[in-house]
């Protein structure tokens, strides 16, 4: 299970994450099949993420999905090989292990012994 969207809970295949996504309407109890557009077959992780579902790749990339059709609705590369969980704010999601985000504060582990911080807002 990635979490809830809305009056739906999203489901992924846990062995093949990027072969499709299961809603299930929390009222009625009814399963729907979503099939997932673009190229999630290579998914390595699955995440939802302020209701969208974010494929990762081992490679580095990105895709960003619908839950509700399955369309893509952003793709790209990152330069991050073996993305982590994402973390995401109001108008921005961001992929780099680990990452915590605190109200518009992103905390960044850099070394052994420091943590750098970016103000979100500044981005």
């Amino acid at each position: 299970m990635l979490g809830r969207d809305g009056d739906h809970l999203v489901l992924a295949d846990a062995y093949s994450p990027g072969s499709g996504l299961t809603l299930v309407d929390v009222t009625s109890r009814t399963l729907t099949a979503v099939r997932v557009s673009g190229k999630q077959s290579d998914a390595s992780g699955v995440y939802l993420v302020r209701g969208t579902v974010c494929f990762t790749r081992d490679s580095g990339g990105v895709s960003a999905v619908s839950p509700r059709t399955g369309r893509t609705l952003r793709d790209s590369n990152s330069s991050v090989e073996r993305p982590g969980p994402p973390t995401g704010s109001a108008t921005r999601v961001y992929f780099r292990r680990p990452l915590t985000l605190v109200g518009d504060a992103l905390y960044v582990p850099y070394g052994d012994r420091s943590v750098y911080t970016v103000d979100v807002r500044d981005l």
